[in-house]
């Protein structure tokens, strides 16, 4: 069979085939097809060292041909660390030939591959995530973080893997960035640009970007998290420099300290302005000097500390300031100060209290209303509302007699007619000062004081008699002398001699004999003469008796009696003939007159009366029959007489005692009847007459006008009734007689309680009169004269024998109530004195006593008289409130209502009716305005108009006299009720409209006219409201000069001004005066309106109080002002309106540099708004930012919008046109707009910045032309424009280097030309300087550039450590000899010689590899050669020709070398092989193939991987797979881990592994040929691992070995060492920065990183303690100086996988205890501390044992007394509490220890008393010794080296005098002996302080008994003497020790061992040391 490639690829070598395939060269593609023919058989065969074969399989195509294709993927080859970059394989074919059997027809034909690698893998970032923390001092140029790495999978050395790194691009645009890396192979990132952690770099990214430098490259990015920490370069700082509160006074007060904290918004916080959050401590240093407040030190929280009365205080503002400080604790210098403002709000604490306790006044009754009797004054010790109050009358007895003022206190009548000394004495009442606002703890919120007042007594009443004016009596004429007819009796009210009353008879005419006396003190009428029949009238007079006469009153009353003297026989009438007087309008039922009879004193006895008359039509009276008294029965008006003439019948029986009246019958009753008659005249008095009469029911009434003196106002005369009566009765028929006429029409009877069928008779049993007096009893005129004839008895007298009244005599008895206003005139007129007041008083009430005769007899009577004043038109109207308020919104419609604080009432005190009419006019500032009459309810009216004008705020402004007046609170003014209440309201009615910003108010007059032109005038002030109807306009630009803003353009009508800064803006005197008070302005809009609705001085009003003068003051300046800028206003406006109108603002430009600070104000627009206050707020706004060239939306502006500054927001684009539309609106939308454009012009202030850190270029070796080929471009970028950002770049090299490239100074573009060879430079470097073309100043930026040269398959592979060179054929070329010696029967395979060659091309690109290939070989034998290390070997046995050996002395061979370049290069190097020795001939021997293709395996098997599962498939060679083997396991069986399958041979995992528990096993695996297999076993599970080829030590032919290596997994957290509870340490308070606290430690089982534990500190907000993450170390940050005796508690945190976010971790509860340092437990141990140090477990361990607590050891130092002394500092842990020992519980358990029993013994010298316990601090400071210290230094060494010298002389010189120790002691140590004699001191050792008692043991050789030792045993091993210079022996501690074996020591010493030597001594105590 022969085979040749058929595509005959690279054939210069025999039976070698090269091949160049990619990686990624598709599985099943095939590689080369080759020629195989004739053959049996063609295969690849499997080599024994390499597994190369397995990537290549044959396909055949036919008989002829076969295809090699790709069996499995070259992906991975060369992707590794280790490429593998050529596979080499044969191809095998076999054939046999008909001729000869025995010929070998096989050939092989050999095809090396080399694998091409491609880019097709990405770097990849190793050691994720990249994090580092810096300080934010961290110097400049400092590598901060050097673990940037990645790697990239391709082939390495190529550029495929060559790895470059860089910054992302986004950070080289920004030229300011801080960090850069150190080179584009050196991945270091390195800061360039300081950090600063307070501007706000709290974090930052870095991305890293690596990139390989394949075609094309591939790329990957890295994020670097730099976190920044912050370092105390800054003080701190409070969160605000002022703060404020207000905090209320104490209440109540106590006077005890007090700890309240202040609330405080924001509250005090300062800060360090490093946030490292530095421990601050806070003080109070100024303005708390009597200690009012604290301030807490640690939080900052102020409390208040005393209690306040601010009534007692003497503030500013009531206001404390305070200044406070908050400074570092650990650096006081750094500090900070703020100001705190304590308001102190005024509580209404204190209620008004009264100048007095109780009020006590006498006054006179009867003071007339209004009088004011008392001013009451409170005063009330809070401020401002608090102490305002009115004064109210409460709990008055009466309830009405007084009011109050309830502003000024003064006390007035209210009604007088409570003031009546008569009714009460005294009046009592309380007055209350009630508080306006509310008490704060809603108790009594008033002052109560007592008012009493005493009436005093004033002749005010006049006597009233109880009966009234008339009084009638009857006596018997029988009557004795003295005996009492009757009492008169008056009483009068007043006190003492004004109420005492005398008696006395008046009116009487001499010629009158009265026969009876009057009592004047008890008025009884008693009898003084002899009495005869008749009828006594007199007048009796009842005075009071004041102390002043003139003052005096009376009163009387007219007396009547009746002497009688007959008996029932001898009757008559009394006062017969009888004439009364009736009205016409007299109403039915009326009394007229009474017919009275002397029958009245007879009791028994009834008298019957009748009236008789003739008138045919009837009359309208009639007499009731029993009483006689005369009744109108029918209405007057159907009678026209005026007189009636009546006969009056009384008849009667007499002497009827003793008769049976009810047995007679009508006959002999009317037989006894006897009768009496008398004349009744009654006159019918009309309208026009005045009638005598009158009572108190009735009286008789009188008109008079008002204001009229000296006139008429009645007169009471006597009317001549006889004419008319003569008239009426002509033609009147005779009186018809009565006796036995029962049915007569004449007869006027009536009956009270019977029928008109009862007949006298009956009547006559049946009468009952006191059960009825329903009619008004009206008494008659009476006859004055005692004696009369009644000659005319039973006889009717003649009409026409009246005569008229002979006169008339007047009195008036109450002239001393109307004394100075009526008088009452001879002739009965009465006359006004004044003219009269009907406001005042409208009735007037007389009583007129007249006297008059008539028809010869005198008649007397008493009158009441009613005077009705009436009125006149003398008052003008008048207006309830002398001052109103209105107001109405600007642009109301007409018909609105104007809003007043009080309705407009208006009276007239004229009487209702003409007098009352009125007219309402207004007048004024105009006359848009008419008044309404309105007649509806008032009842709301307080509620609405209180409502609407609080909620308005109207600014209290009294136009009447300039003052702001205080508030008032109408009390009384609207008191209407529901009722409705006639008023006004006034309406708008145009035509003019209304603004306000043309007129704030008016003021119009409100006249009240009556029909005389009487009249009232009060002020109207109608405040304009003001109404959102003017857009804002704007006026003024304001342009800051270091904003560097220049004016371009300005068409626009605005005010322009320069400032040079913001504060020093330049108003108009009277605005800027206008901005500094809040209400300089007239205020009608919604702020106080309130206030000014009470601006009237109305009656109740508050006081004013001392600030009155200056409020008047500042109102007054407050006018000017207003005034003032009414003028701007109004020239502003017609700016505004006028000039607008033509000047459109059109445009304003501006110039600014592109550099302008982000937040420069540029300059401040202010708008005008001609409403009022919040209508006149004014917003600003940007509404549009436009970039004219681009048209795109900009936000590169910012307006404030309260005070229109406009700023910078962003950083300007420079070369931009910007154009903002800036608005100017109210809050109700109206606005105005302003165009403004910018033209940003550009500054050279940013340097070029190139894209790129460092740029890399690659360039093919070879030639360039001169003119160059372009090889890349540098690109830098500058941010400016125009000239300022034209970059040009230049070249340039380090000396004077001449480099074969060149740049374009204008693109940056770099060229190539000349010779480029990468033999000879494989790179270059050089760097591009960018500079920008500022005329002035310009900028640059550097580049580093490289250039690798590509290589280029340019050169042949050269032949090297050849033997010898000879000419070819031709002798053109010599060519490299090699010569190799060889048995001639040497085995295949033998090594016959190496030939080398190389290439300089680059080797992993191909060019530069070599690859070795024979040809020309000879059949006789073949050779083969290694194609990559150029070995060449036998391949085939010696086959000598027939001819002989001779012939075959040597043989040629040509070796190729050839690269893999394109196009390939080769070489040629002869080969000749000289063969040695003879020919063997040997049998041939059958090789038996291995039982197993692989001996060894090693596999990787994670733990906690499922399980069971197989893990391998172990296989037998294919000779043997159809075999029945047996398999099992041997050697160790690995407690059932794993298990084979006998059969199939399997290897099972029958349970997890545990890498913790074994990390490897070795497992050894034999088969057994067996007759018969074995039973099945379950089938695979899982997939077969890969085996992996292993050498190890040798194995029987039938076993394996199997290697597995048990992966770790991370299921293991790390674990503190001794967690059973908290750490607990300790530190001393001496601790300074840097104090090792103490070591925690945590272990973790897992391996590699798993097992790598991180610590840190959680929950830890102190700041005072750090951990270092991979020790474990706690240490402290900050002194302790300050947390003496406190305890600190955090967490620690232990996290595997090298602190990762995935690793497991555990944390550890620490708690660090602050001791003081003179309260530590101390031991003083023998030996330094090095070697203490050692012993530390064992000493903690002994005293736990012995203590039973947790000893553990905080530090050890070298005792400074005693040489080669350790101090060893103890703390103890109660492990049930897990809480620390208390110091002194520790001392007292070791202090109660007998050392000689602890196991091991411990070297202790000395436990030291708490008190005395010092450690010195330990100090971290780096700097030096001063001189002086240095000096003192020096001093003592050399005083030390004297001492030392002095103290070995000493002991030299004692050397034999030392005291030997006892035989008996052995290695006890001699603490018993050593003493020498008995009188060694027993005193017990000190070092430092007083030495606790160590109990130790002796051993007694005696009696072997052992006791504790006492003190005294302890001696020391040298007198006491000697102590002082043995100390510096450097065994001393070894002698010093006493014993700290065991072993007992004797209890008495033996003297006689005084002899040792200093040898045996030292024997000793080193003996008794050992365990040291």
């Amino acid at each position: 069979c022969k085979l040749y490639s058929k595509s005959n690829l690279r054939t210069k070598s025999d039976g070698v085939q090269f091949l160049r395939l990619k990686e990624d060269f598709p599985v099943g593609g095939e590689i080369v097809s080759l020629y195989a023919y004739p053959r049996n058989s063609i295969l690849i065969p499997r080599t024994e060292n390499s597994s190369d074969y397995e990537y290549f399989k044959l396909k055949e195509i036919n008989s002829t041909v076969v295809s090699v294709i790709l069996n499995r993927s070259l992906d991975g080859l060369v992707d590794s660390d280790d490429p593998q970059s050529i596979l080499k394989f044969s191809v095998f074919c076999s054939g046999t030939s008909t001729t000869n059997t025995k010929q070998d027809n096989s050939s092989f034909f050999t095809i090396t591959v080399y694998i091409e690698d491609i880019n097709d893998n990405d770097p990849e970032f190793i050691n994720l995530p990249y994090v580092v923390t810096l300080d934010e001092s961290t110097p400049i140029e400092t590598v901060v973080f050097n673990r940037i790495k990645a790697i990239d999978r391709d082939k390495p050395n190529t550029p495929n893997s060559d790895l470059e790194y860089a910054l992302a691009a986004k950070h080289m645009k920004s030229g300011d960035f801080p960090f850069r890396l150190e080179g584009s192979q050196l991945p270091s990132l390195v800061l360039q640009r300081p950090l600063d952690y307070d501007a706000g770099w709290r974090s930052m990214s870095v991305q890293i970007v690596a990139s390989d430098r394949g075609n094309p490259p591939r790329t990957a990015n890295a994020t670097i998290r730099v976190n920044l920490r912050d370092v105390d370069d800054l003080p701190p700082i409070f969160t605000r420099a002022q703060y404020r509160t207000r905090i209320k006074e104490s209440f109540p007060l106590t006077g005890k300290p007090i700890h309240i904290p202040l609330y405080i918004e924001p509250p005090i916080m300062a800060f360090d302005q490093d946030s490292l959050n530095e421990t601050l401590v806070y003080g109070i240093v100024a303005g708390n000097e009597r200690q009012l407040f604290w301030i807490s030190p640690e939080t900052g929280v102020l409390f208040l500390q005393k209690e306040i009365d601010l009534d007692s205080e003497s503030l500013p503002d009531n206001t404390f300031t305070l200044q406070i400080e908050a400074q570092q604790i650990n650096d006081p210098t750094k500090s900070a100060f703020a100001r705190v403002d304590i308001e102190v709000i005024d509580l209404n604490d204190n209620v008004p209290e009264f100048e007095v306790d109780l009020y006590n006044i006498s006054i006179i009754e009867n003071l007339p209303k209004g009088f004011s009797i008392l001013q009451v004054n409170a005063i009330d010790r809070d401020q401002g509302e608090n102490a305002e109050f009115y004064y109210y009358l409460m709990d008055e007895e009466p309830k009405g007699a007084f009011m109050i003022d309830h502003g000024s206190g003064w006390i007035v009548v209210r009604d007088e007619t409570f003031l009546d000394k008569e009714q009460r004495s005294t009046l009592k009442m309380n007055v209350h000062a009630v508080e306006r606002v509310e008490q704060y703890d809603r108790s009594r919120n008033f002052g109560k004081v007592q008012v009493e007042i005493t009436l005093l007594d004033t002749n005010d009443n006049t006597p009233e008699f109880e009966e009234g004016t008339l009084y009638e009596f009857k006596t018997h004429c029988n009557a004795t002398i003295g005996s009492t007819v009757g009492r008169i009796r008056a009483l009068d009210p007043d006190a003492l001699g004004n109420g005492k009353i005398q008696y006395s008879i008046k009116n009487v005419r001499p010629n009158l004999v009265i026969p009876f006396q009057l009592d004047p003190d008890t008025g009884d009428i008693r009898v003084s003469e002899t009495l005869t029949y008749g009828k006594i009238a007199f007048f009796v007079e009842a005075r009071d008796q004041p102390q002043n006469p003139s003052e005096s009153r009376f009163n009387v009353a007219l007396v009547t009696i009746d002497i009688v003297c007959q008996s029932i026989e001898d009757i008559e009438f009394i006062g017969a003939p009888y004439e009364f007087w009736v009205g016409a309008d007299a109403a039915i039922g009326s009394s007229v007159g009474q017919i009275r009879t002397t029958f009245d004193m007879v009791s028994d006895e009834e008298i019957f009366f009748d009236l008789l008359h003739s008138y045919p039509e009837g009359v309208p009276f009639a007499i009731e029959e029993r009483s006689g008294i005369v009744t109108v029965i029918e209405s007057m008006e159907k009678f026209d007489r005026r007189c009636y003439e009546f006969e009056t019948v009384v008849s009667y029986l007499p002497d009827s005692v003793g008769k049976n009246v009810e047995q007679l019958t009508p006959e002999a009753y009317n037989s006894l009847e006897k009768i009496i008659v008398t004349n009744v005249t009654i006159h019918v008095i009309k309208h026009n007459f005045m009638l005598l009469r009158g009572t108190n029911a009735t009286p008789i009434e009188f008109r008079v006008k008002e204001n009229k003196p000296n006139t008429m106002i009645g007169q009471l005369k006597f009317q001549d009734f006889q004419e008319q009566c003569d008239a009426d009765e002509k033609g009147l028929p005779p009186l018809i007689s009565v006796r036995g006429e029962k049915n007569r029409g004449d007869r006027q009877v009536f009956q009270l309680n019977g029928g008109k069928n009862r007949t006298r008779y009956a009547r006559r049993f049946s009468r009952d009169v006191s059960r009825h007096s329903n009619f008004i009893r009206l008494y008659p005129l009476v006859a004055f004269d005692a004696m009369f004839s009644s000659a005319g008895n039973g006889t009717r007298k003649a009409r026409n024998s009246r005569n008229p009244t002979s006169g008339v005599q007047y009195s008036l008895v109450n002239s001393y109530d109307v004394a100075d206003t009526v008088r009452l005139t001879n002739d009965g007129k009465l006359m006004t004195i004044k003219g009269l007041d009907r406001e005042k008083q409208d009735v007037i009430r007389v009583t007129i006593i007249a006297e008059y005769f008539y028809k010869q007899r005198t008649f007397a009577g008493i009158y009441q008289v009613v005077i009705v004043v009436e009125d006149e038109n003398d008052n003008p109207p008048t207006f309830n409130q002398p001052f109103f308020l209105g107001v109405i919104a600007e642009n109301s419609p007409i018909g609105t209502e104007i809003v007043l604080n009080n309705p407009i009432i208006i009276s007239d005190m004229d009487a209702v009716g003409p007098n009352s009419d009125y007219e309402l006019l207004l007048s004024g500032e105009s006359n848009s305005f008419v008044a309404q009459f309105s007649n509806s309810t008032l009842s709301n009216y307080n509620k609405t108009v209180a409502h609407i004008f609080r909620n308005l705020q109207i600014a209290n402004i009294d136009p009447g006299d300039s003052r702001v007046r205080p508030e008032y609170r109408p009390h009384k003014q609207l008191e209407h009720g529901n009722s409705s209440t006639p008023h006004y309201n006034i309406l708008f009615m145009g035509p003019n409209k209304l603004d306000r910003e043309e007129i704030e108010s008016l003021t119009l007059k409100m006249m009240a006219t009556d029909r005389d032109n009487l009249m009232s005038e009060v002020e109207l002030k109608i405040l304009i409201l003001d109404v959102n109807d003017c857009a804002p306009v704007f006026e003024r630009i304001a342009i800051f000069r270091k904003s560097r803003c220049e004016m371009i353009e300005n068409t626009s009508d605005l005010e322009l001004m320069y400032l040079d800064e913001i504060e020093t803006e330049v108003l108009p005197e009277f605005l800027d005066v206008g901005l500094m008070e809040m209400n300089s302005r007239v205020s009608y809009g919604v702020d106080s309106l309130f206030e000014m609705v009470q601006s009237a001085p109305y009656v109740g009003m508050p006081r004013l109080y001392d600030s009155q003068s200056v409020m008047v003051n500042r109102t007054a300046d407050r006018e000017h002002l207003t005034m003032r800028r009414k003028l701007y206003k109004q020239k502003v406006r017609q700016r505004g309106r006028n000039t607008r109108a033509v000047a459109k603002k059109s445009q304003l430009k501006f110039a600014l540099p592109e550099n302008v600070e982000v937040g420069k104000v540029i300059f401040k627009l202010t708008a005008n708004d001609d409403d009022f206050e919040k209508n006149s707020k004014v917003i600003y706004e940007v509404v549009g930012q436009t970039e004219l060239n681009s048209g795109e939306r900009v936000s590169y502006f910012r307006i404030d919008r309260n005070n229109g500054e406009l700023r910078v927001a962003n950083r300007l684009q420079p070369e931009s046109d910007v154009k903002l539309n800036i608005t100017a609106k109210d809050v109700g939308g109206l606005s105005d707009m302003l165009q403004v454009q910018f033209r940003v012009y550009d500054v050279n202030d940013n340097a070029p910045v190139f894209e790129k850190q460092w740029y890399t270029f690659n360039v093919d070796e070879g030639s360039y032309p001169i003119t160059g080929k372009k090889i890349g471009q540098v690109r830098a970028n500058d941010e400016d424009t125009g000239m300022n950002g034209n970059v040009t770049y230049m070249l340039i090299t380090e000396g004077d280097q001449k480099i074969p490239f060149s740049i374009s100074p204008l693109d940056g573009t770099i060229r190539v030309s000349g010779e480029i060879d990468r033999e000879m430079i494989s790179s270059y470097r050089f760097r591009v300087l960018a500079s920008d073309n500022n005329f002035d100043l310009k900028l640059s930026a550097m580049v580093d550039v490289e250039v690798i040269v590509m290589d280029r398959n340019d050169n042949s592979p050269e032949f090297t450590a050849y033997d010898d060179l000879r000419s070819d054929r031709n002798n053109i070329k010599r060519l490299p000899v090699y010569v190799a010696y060889m048995d001639v029967n040497a085995k295949l395979g033998t090594f016959v010689k190496q030939v080398m060659a190389k290439d300089s091309d680059f080797r992993e690109n191909g060019n530069g590899l070599v690859i070795y290939s024979l040809t020309g070989q000879s059949d006789v034998l073949q050779f083969s050669i290694d194609p990559k290390d150029g070995v060449v070997t036998t391949a085939s046995k010696f086959t000598p020709s027939e001819s002989g050996r001779k012939t075959y002395e040597h043989l040629n061979v040509t070796v190729v070398a050839s690269d893999f370049g394109t196009p390939p290069r080769s070489s040629m190097a002869l080969l000749i092989v000289n063969l040695q020795g003879d020919t063997l001939q040997k049998q041939p021997v059958e090789d038996k193939p291995p039982l197993f293709p692989y001996k060894y395996y090693e596999i990787e098997l994670r733990e906690n991987d499922p399980a069971p599962r197989i893990v391998l498939n172990v296989t037998l060679s294919k000779r043997y797979t159809n075999d029945p083997f047996r398999w099992e396991i041997v050697g160790d069986p690995f407690d059932d881990q794993f298990r084979i399958d006998e059969r199939n041979g399997s290897l099972w995992l029958l349970r997890p592994l545990d890498r913790e528990e074994r990390d490897s096993y070795d497992v050894r695996i034999r088969v057994q040929k067996i007759k018969r297999e074995t039973r099945n076993i379950p089938s695979v599970l899982y997939a077969l691992e890969n085996p992996v080829k292993r050498k190890s030590h040798r194995l029987y032919d039938n076993e394996v070995e199997i290697m597995i290596k048990v992966v770790d997994v991370n299921d293991n957290a790390p674990v503190f060492r001794d967690n059973y509870g908290p750490i607990i340490s300790v530190v001393p308070d001496t601790a300074n920065y840097g104090y090792a606290v103490m070591k925690v430690e945590a272990t973790d089982d897992d391996a590699g990183s798993n097992g790598e534990v991180r610590y840190s500190l959680l929950n830890e907000p102190a700041r005072l303690f750090a951990i270092d993450s991979l020790t474990g170390q706690i240490r402290l940050l900050n002194s302790l100086a300050t947390f003496k005796e406190k305890v600190f508690g955090f967490d620690v945190k232990a996290t595997d996988r090298e602190g990762a976010d995935d690793g497991k971790s555990t944390i550890a509860n620490v708690f660090v205890y602050v001791l003081h340092a003179h309260q530590e437990v101390c031991l003083i141990l023998a030996g330094l501390p090095v070697d203490i140090e050692k012993q530390l477990g064992m000493i903690s361990s002994s005293l736990s044992t012995a203590t039973g607590y947790d000893i553990r050891i905080r530090a050890l130092e070298t005792n400074n007394k005693v040489d080669d002394a350790t101090n060893l500092y103890l703390y103890a842990i109660d492990r049930k509490t897990n809480g620390l020992v208390e110091m002194t519980e520790l001392q007292r358990s070791l202090s109660r220890l007998d050392m000689s029993n602890l196991k091991p013994n411990l070297p202790i010298i000395e436990l030291t008393e708490l008190a005395v316990n010092t450690i010195e601090p330990h100090s971290f400071d780096a700097g030096g010794m001063k001189g002086i210290e240095l000096a003192t230094v020096v001093i003592g060494g050399l005083i030390f080296a004297g001492g030392t010298a002095t103290a070995l002389c000493i002991a030299c010189a004692r050397y034999r005098r030392l005291i030997p120790l006892p035989n008996g002691v052995g290695a006890g140590g001699g603490a018993g002996g050593g003493g020498g004699s008995s009188n060694t001191s027993a005193e017990d050792v000190r070092v430092r302080g007083t030495v606790s008692r160590i109990g130790l043991g002796n051993n007694n050789n005696t009696t072997g008994s052992t006791r504790p030792i006492t003190g005294a045993d302890i001696q020391p091993v040298i007198n006491r003497s000697d102590l002082k210079s043995s100390i510096f022996h450097p065994n001393f501690h070894r002698q010093f020790v006493t014993n700290i074996s065991t072993e007992a020591v004797p209890e008495h010493s033996n003297e006689g061992n005084n002899s040792d030597s200093y040898e045996d001594s030292l024997k000793d105590s080193l003996t008794s040391n050992t365990s040291l």
